[in-house]
């Protein structure tokens, strides 16, 4: 399956280009969910400008409590120059829900092992208007309307 017209990679500075990047139905942190617990939520804040209402946040990230890559990941990080530590999974949601996602999910891959998926959508109102390149539209009818 070609993902070719489809698909768009993005990579840089999400702080600086967020706003030229416009939105996206998808958008994916796949480990790197690394920053300081002070600036976490700002960036969350400003990744959320990104998603399309209805769309998906997925934050693929090591957690403190798991296996030895986890722990050691951790440890490294407290003893570096920013000293700060994994956040943990009630962290990293209550870091989601305070940047305004409300469907908050955080799923450990495999148990214990230290390695999490978190995904966060705002689903849109019923009657909403949608967003699309700039653009307004009405919502879709719910089925059966």
């Amino acid at each position: 399956m070609r993902l070719e017209g489809r698909c768009r990679v993005e990579q840089g500075n999400i702080e600086v280009r967020a706003h030229a990047l416009g939105e996206f139905d998808l958008v994916l942190l796949n480990n790197i969910y690394y920053w300081a617990p002070t600036v976490r939520g700002e960036i969350l804040k400003t990744l959320r400008q990104c998603v399309e209402p209805s769309g998906t946040l997925v934050v693929a990230t090591a957690l403190p409590d798991g296996q030895a890559f986890s722990r050691h990941l951790d440890m490294v990080l407290r003893v570096t120059q920013s000293s700060h530590r994994l956040p943990t999974r009630d962290e990293l949601r209550d870091d989601l829900r305070h940047a305004g996602f409300d469907e908050v999910t955080v799923t450990e891959l495999i148990p214990r092992s230290g390695l999490a998926v978190a995904t966060a959508r705002e689903p849109p109102a019923p009657n909403a208007r949608t967003r699309t390149r700039g653009m307004s539209q009405p919502a879709p009818a719910p089925n059966g309307a």
